[in-house]
């Protein structure tokens, strides 16, 4: 076997050399496993494709130079000879083959050949299928060709073949410009898309958009500009692109009755006539590309600019004979209006059904409707939770209503039957926390009830608002909140001049030193307990406590202090201490605002508890006072004298 190196050097048959080129990069692969020869099956079928010849020649090519080196690459048919010639009566046999192929263009040359040999017995066996198809070919008589004139009933064409009449094809395709040239109102970059919409007959540009975004709308919205302005098509032809394969406009050619026409992937011959204007539109679009920062509305009015002038420029491929036989070229304007054919009008409902479909979506427990990944939602007075409801939604503007039905009178007097209400778009924030969510609900539901606090405890106001009710001063709620009760708060305010307490006196400055000695209390006898009048309530602030006011020695023995519960004194037992930090809860300042203010009560003399018995009857409790403030044992002591 010849070498692949020494092959190129050594090549002397073009022929061969071509298909050694072709044939390189398999001979080189292994194909031992399962995958490596379906990789080389792959790369047979790339390269036959590139070649237009089938994978088995390929492979025939691989298997001979194997085994023959470049001499197996050579040609194995002989080469033409010139002493060769044609059957004596093969021109008179190939005009019956030309009126046979005339009169059924499908008829194969084999059956060709049948019938002539049918014809004449002596010929059986001259005539070779190859020679008679070649000399067909070479005289225009070949299958494609007579189909083609059938089909366009004999008249010259340009590109692929042109229809007789406008409006019965239109082909549509996207042109992208260069990118990176235009930018946004912004100075941002984008990329501009121009669809175009091109009627087959009269090459004329019947529609076209510009946008910055190749989606189905981009197609719609010109197709229904399109057809609002010359009718509705009979067909359309596009490519494979997704914009054209979707179910927006498969809605639309079906309620239309337009038959839309796909061209096969990878063949822009098929829109020929489409395709040659893309490169009239490149010489806009090429001198672009040296500019930079061309802003998108420009873009859109020199693009604008363009199409009208190629539709009233005079095109070479719309070239009609007058009656003296002189010819007249035409542009896309003058060919298109020149028709006469009658184009079907689109309806108004028949554009709306058309262009807007109808969906029907359950309504969830939280009032919301979702439709195409948006969230819409629900009044109660429009549908209420699990309640089956209707949706417009249109195709080109992607809007979204909801139809309500009519009443049944307003339809007998001509209303619509369907009453059409605009939906506003729902945003949900990703990722969101149902703690975070009822921390900050229940943060702004305190806020606002401090805010709203009432100006009185609640356990005052009901203490006051029974002494009224029993004195019969109470005639009804307003006035009692009113009136009432600010000036029974007012009237029971009680001032005293007991001393501060240890913390008091440290948060305002006034205690002892570290080292020195407190005050020293009372002497025995000398103390006199004050008057109800003259009695200072305990302050409402947490971080406050009561003022406690010093026992004589006979009559108060403290307790050991970790027991933390003073002596009973002269058969009075006081309320156990409590001791509270600063910035306690509001139920520990209560606490030791009662404990506080019944050890005032049980150092008080008798005379004392009469006289806050008598003013108890005849007015609420004191102003200021924390709710709670009276306990329960010390208002049945006052109550029993």
């Amino acid at each position: 076997m010849t070498n692949l190196s020494e092959a190129f050097v050594s090549k002397n048959d073009p022929v061969s050399a071509i298909r050694l080129r072709a044939i390189s990069p398999i001979t080189s692969m292994p194909h031992n496993t399962p995958e490596e020869k379906r990789e080389r099956n792959r790369m047979i079928e790339r390269v036959a494709a590139d070649m237009s010849v089938s994978p088995r020649t390929i492979l025939r090519w691989v298997q001979a130079y194997a085994e023959s080196g470049m001499k197996g690459l050579e040609p194995q048919y002989p080469k033409v000879r010139s002493d060769v010639r044609l059957y004596v009566k093969f021109e008179s046999l190939l005009n019956e083959a030309k009126m046979m192929r005339m009169q059924t263009p499908t008829i194969s040359v084999r059956s060709i050949i049948k019938c002539l040999e049918s014809r004449h017995e002596n010929i059986k066996g001259i005539i070779k299928r190859s020679t008679l198809q070649r000399h067909l070919a070479d005289a225009g008589f070949d299958r494609r060709t007579l189909l083609s004139e059938r089909e366009r009933d004999g008249r010259g064409f340009f590109g692929r073949y042109r229809l007789p009449h406008r409006m019965l094809q239109i082909q549509g395709d996207v042109k992208e410009p260069p990118r990176g040239v235009c930018v946004d109102e912004n100075d941002l970059p984008v990329t501009p898309y121009v669809q175009l919409w091109m009627d087959n007959y009269s090459r004329k540009v019947l529609s076209w958009k510009v946008s910055t975004r190749q989606t189905e709308d981009l197609a719609l919205s010109s197709l229904r500009t399109l057809i609002e302005s010359y009718g509705i098509p009979d067909t359309i032809l596009t490519d494979q692109g997704s914009i054209y394969r979707g179910s927006a406009i498969n809605h639309c050619t079906y309620y239309l009755g337009i038959v839309h026409k796909r061209s096969r992937p990878y063949r822009p011959e098929a829109k020929g006539a489409l395709e040659r204007l893309n490169g009239t539109l490149d010489d806009l679009f090429i001198p672009i590309k040296e500019l930079e920062h061309v802003k998108f509305s420009k873009f859109t009015e020199l693009v604008e600019q363009r199409i009208m002038e190629y539709n009233r420029t005079k095109h070479s491929a719309l070239v009609i004979h007058e009656e003296d036989g002189k010819a007249v070229t035409l542009s896309p304007d003058e060919a298109f209006a020149r028709d006469q054919r009658t184009v079907k009008a689109a309806l108004p409902e028949l554009m709306d059904l058309a262009f807007n479909e109808t969906v029907f979506r359950i309504v969830s427990k939280d009032g919301l409707i979702s439709f195409q990944g948006k969230h819409y939602r629900l009044t109660n007075d429009v549908a209420k939770p699990k309640e089956r409801v209707m949706l417009k939604h249109s195709l080109t503007d992607h809007k979204v209503h909801l139809l309500i039905r009519n009443s049944d009178e307003n339809i007998r007097n001509g209303e619509a039957e369907f009453l059409e209400r605009s939906l506003q778009k729902f945003e949900i924030e990703p990722r969101v926390r149902f703690e975070e969510v009822m921390k900050k609900a229940m943060t702004q539901e305190k806020q606002q009830l401090k805010n709203n606090l009432p100006q009185f405890p609640a356990q005052v106001e009901c203490l006051v608002r029974e002494i009224c009710k029993k004195n019969g001063t109470y005639t009804d709620e307003a006035h009692f909140l009113e009136h009432q009760l600010p000036e029974l708060i007012q009237k029971l305010s009680i001032k005293t001049d007991l001393p501060q307490s240890a913390y008091s006196q440290q948060m305002s400055g006034t205690a002892p030193a570290p080292g020195q000695m407190a005050p020293a209390a009372p002497a025995q006898g000398t103390a006199q307990a004050p008057a109800p009048s003259q009695m200072q309530t305990p302050s409402p602030e947490p971080a406050q406590e009561m003022a406690q006011v010093p026992a004589p020695a006979q009559e108060f023995v403290p307790a050991p202090a970790q027991s933390g519960v003073p002596a009973p004194a002269q058969g009075l037992t006081p309320a156990p201490a409590t001791h509270r930090t600063p910035g306690g809860d509001a139920a520990q300042a209560l606490d030791e605002q009662t404990a506080a203010m019944a050890r005032v009560q049980a150092l008080a003399q008798a005379q004392a508890l009469a006289q806050a018995q008598a003013l108890a009857q005849q007015a609420p409790a004191p102003s200021g006072q924390p709710s709670g403030a009276i306990s329960g044992s010390l208002y049945s002591q006052n109550m029993e004298g």
